[in-house]
């Protein structure tokens, strides 16, 4: 049986049942207090309850011993106290330091933009090009054979293996899906 307290937690309470006329000792009653807060005594059965209190959050260890005088039983808690350690606020220095590196990288970036060669403004020779050369011609319509010829055409051992392979996959036809009535949910 262990209690940990720290400064965030300073306070827990145990309660004993049974006989609870018992002795508590302790070492350290500078740095932590243990007060009685509740006590039904019916005997055998009866309970108390009792509140540890760090009063001063130094890192220790101590032992509660629970004595019962009547039997000369006795029972033992270590109790610790680790006060969590603050992280150091920024010193001077340390501000210092992460001024000059933002600074050294602002100076990096407008060296690096300076150096960067700019684009010019001049008129490329594409665009100065007359659009009719650049736009695709329009083909006559009044002529059908002209678009046919020039429209792609599908290679015919293409046609063949797409209609094949439609017409060997299961389940699937031109027609429409076939449904295989033992594979319904």
């Amino acid at each position: 049986m262990q209690l940990n307290l720290t400064p965030d937690c300073n306070k827990t309470s145990i309660t004993i049942l049974g006989n609870t006329d018992v002795e508590i000792h302790w070492r350290h009653t500078d740095l932590f207090e243990i007060n009685l807060i509740h006590k039904e005594d019916f005997g055998m059965g009866g309970s108390a309850q009792y509140e540890i209190k760090l009063l001063n959050a130094k890192k220790f260890e101590d032992k509660i011993s629970i004595t019962l005088p009547a039997t000369g039983q006795r029972a033992e808690i270590d109790v610790n106290c680790k006060p969590v350690e603050k992280a150091p606020s920024p010193t001077i220095i340390d501000v210092a330091s992460w001024a000059i590196m933002l600074g050294l990288g602002l100076l990096l970036l407008y060296w690096v933009l300076k150096a960067t060669p700019r684009r010019s403004q001049q008129p490329r020779a594409r665009d100065t090009a007359t659009s009719s050369s650049l736009a695709p011609s329009t083909p006559d319509r009044s002529s059908v054979n002209v678009i046919n010829d020039k429209s792609p055409r599908t290679p015919q051992p293409f046609v063949d293996y797409v209609r094949r392979t439609i017409d060997e996959t299961p389940y699937y036809r031109r027609e429409g899906r076939r449904i295989n009535p033992q594979n319904t949910y």
